[in-house]
């Protein structure tokens, strides 16, 4: 009787073994398939910004913005290829990648990056090119559009359960930015 609770017991653990590993390669799949999408639509919409500059014989802010989007290119590229990057190395991109913003918005825009003092931004890894999207989301649908002065505040706190990441924006709101794409 212990021999076949024991066999049972080994089958169990061996059958949750194989589910675990099936589910964290599928989220390993999605995270990739996240990174392929935002790559080309970041590229595509900083091309487009370096040709409005390029267009209307800006050419200073035109190589200032390029300079910036090189670096990011090189940042997306180290990054891109590891499944997760010291928090450090993230918050350096994210900084790089709203400093490149502020100029395609002509200094119309402020950020603010606030890192919780009990996190280690050395020791903590986050998959890599996560919070980009989100921050690009805040920018051109809420911001860009903003008459005035837009600021964003991307805030990273412990909790217990892990890290919480906030970012907030006084940008135009979800209902004007559907209205203005519908329009």
């Amino acid at each position: 009787f212990m021999l076949a609770v024991y066999g049972f017991y080994r089958f169990r653990l061996a059958q949750l073994r194989r589910d675990f590993d099936f589910r964290q390669k599928m989220a390993n799949s999605e995270m990739k398939a996240l990174r392929a999408q935002m790559n080309p639509h970041f590229i595509f919409n900083s091309l487009n910004s370096i040709n409005a500059y390029i267009l209307r014989n800006q050419g200073k802010t035109a190589s200032e913005y390029l300079t910036q989007f090189a670096g990011l290119m090189r940042q997306i590229l180290d990054n891109s290829a590891k499944e997760t990057i010291p928090l450090e190395d993230e918050l350096t991109f994210l900084e790089s990648y709203l400093k490149a913003e502020s100029i395609r918005l002509e200094e119309n825009m402020e950020y603010d990056i606030r890192l919780d003092q009990n996190i280690d931004p050395y020791e903590t890894e986050i998959p890599s090119m996560i919070l980009q999207p989100y921050l690009e989301n805040a920018v051109w649908h809420g911001v860009a559009p903003k008459n005035g002065k837009g600021k964003i505040v991307l805030t990273l706190v412990q909790e217990q359960d892990g890290l919480l990441i906030r970012i907030e924006d006084n940008g135009i709101g979800r209902v004007k930015a559907k209205a203005l794409r519908e329009a």
